[in-house]
């Protein structure tokens, strides 16, 4: 290639025309550079349709026309559109002989005084989406060479990563306004989901308190899996959103983002945020539900009070129910044993627990059903063993007794609440810890230990 083109290649190639996003400033340089070099008149950039191109910036005697209403129909001209089907250069050093733009000379052509025509296409992304045209004017033809083909080549390549630049700047722009867009729905789903875990917490607290656990019972059928299932959608649709935005960015970075792949993510995007805005709705509107339960408030305060007196009076008040299912109620306890707690709250896990057993434990009347209190003090720690010898626990599931809703027993009518506010109450209002141990025969057997605050008289 002579040094002249060379240099004008070299010129336009390190211009901030090319890559600056701008295709109507670098389509400019491109034709003006396209007309210095081959020293012609007259060089168009058109885009390529199905059934037709357009005129999207002619250079006319050094003048620039954006609003050129020009357009080639394939069906009015199909020997030329052959020629650039064929993604080859269109060399016509008479255009008005030359097959495939003879079609031109009387509507185009003549009326224009072009004799000679050099096209060639303009490729993005391995796909033609237009032709540079160079055109000759005068009574003479032109030859044109190696060099200037070669040349118009570049250029077209040019315009390839001009088109790739504008591209790239309108999907940071969309990217930007869709991270903007997504961080504020995520942070107002997230502050959503906060207030929904907030007000479950509440209405836990609120159940923990509660002097009548089996008022729950039907209300908390199946809210295991009615509230869980809505809550995990949410974090997991945010977990996604998060992941695929990151990979989303990670592609426009390293330039391999495609149009496709953009427009994809969109879509997910979209999908993905209704998903997390219908189902914290449901979990906010089961929530509500819970406000909506009246419950009995405890607000007794810590006091002193004599561990057996206490229990033998919890066992009193269970014993015709007890009785109903043959089952006696033993209690092992020294009768010094005093403690400073809450007292309403220590009497409604013995009889919660109590209430359980009586639900569960035990299959038909009859035979030895026997409840076991033992109360323990040791080293000022308060052991309370509670223990029955009825069908027990199997061990696969003693980790998930305690779990809010947990229950094998769904369709009798249990709603699994009774384990999981008892762990609550000992851990979080009495300061203590409870476990299921293994019994030694048969039957369940839980441990119950209550710190300092326990005084032998």
């Amino acid at each position: 290639m002579n040094s002249n083109l060379e240099k004008l290649l070299f010129k336009l190639s390190t211009s901030n025309a090319i890559d600056s996003g701008d295709l109507a400033q670098a389509s400019q340089a491109i034709l003006k550079a396209a007309s210095q070099g081959l020293q012609v008149s007259r060089v168009s950039m058109w885009s390529l349709q199905s059934d037709h191109i357009n005129c999207e910036l002619l250079v006319d005697h050094g003048e620039a026309k954006f609003d050129v209403d020009l357009q080639l129909f394939r069906k009015d001209f199909p020997n030329y559109f052959e020629a650039i089907d064929s993604e080859q250069a269109l060399i016509a050093e008479d255009a008005t002989i030359h097959p495939a733009t003879s079609e031109f000379t009387d509507c185009y052509l003549n009326p224009l005084s072009i004799r000679s025509m050099l096209d060639l296409p303009i490729r993005h992304l391995g796909k033609m989406i237009g032709v540079i045209c160079c055109e000759h004017q005068g009574d003479q033809n032109k030859a044109w060479t190696d060099d200037e083909v070669a040349f118009v080549l570049t250029l077209a390549e040019m315009y390839g990563r001009a088109f790739n630049a504008k591209s790239r700047c309108e999907y940071e722009s969309r990217l930007e306004a869709l991270n903007a867009n997504l961080e504020a729905v995520v942070e107002e789903r997230t502050h959503e989901l906060e207030q929904s875990l907030h007000a479950l917490k509440a209405s836990q607290e609120s159940l923990i308190e509660s002097e009548k656990f089996t008022a729950f019972g039907e209300l908390m059928q199946g809210i295991s899996h009615e509230l869980n299932t809505p809550l995990g959608v949410v974090i997991t649709s945010i977990s996604h959103a998060i992941e695929e935005l990151q990979r989303t960015t990670d592609l426009l970075t390293k330039g391999t983002l495609t149009k496709n792949a953009l427009d994809a993510y969109f879509s997910e995007q979209e999908q993905t945020l209704q998903l997390a805005g219908k189902n914290v709705t449901k979990a906010s509107r089961l929530l509500e539900s819970f406000k909506q339960v009246s419950m009995i408030s405890n607000s007794d305060l810590a006091q002193a009070f004599n561990v057996e007196s206490f229990i033998r009076q919890i066992i009193e008040t269970l014993e015709p129910i007890a009785k109903k299912q043959d089952v006696r109620i033993n209690l092992a306890c020294d009768s010094g044993i005093e403690i400073t707690s809450l007292q309403g709250l220590v009497a409604q896990v013995l009889i919660q627990l109590a209430q359980n057993a009586l639900a569960h434990a035990f299959e038909l009347p009859g035979g030895q059903h026997r409840i076991d209190i033992e109360v323990k003090h040791k080293n000022n720690v308060l052991q309370i063993v509670f223990s029955d010898n009825g069908r027990g626990i199997e061990k696969s599931l003693h980790k998930k007794v305690f779990d809010p809703f947990y229950t094998t027993t769904r369709k009798d009518g249990s709603s699994g609440m009774g384990l999981s506010l008892v762990s609550n109450i000992v851990h979080h209002k009495l300061g203590g810890r409870i476990k299921l141990e293994n019994a030694e025969s048969r039957g369940c057997r839980f441990v119950i230990t209550l710190p300092n605050s326990c005084s032998v008289a």
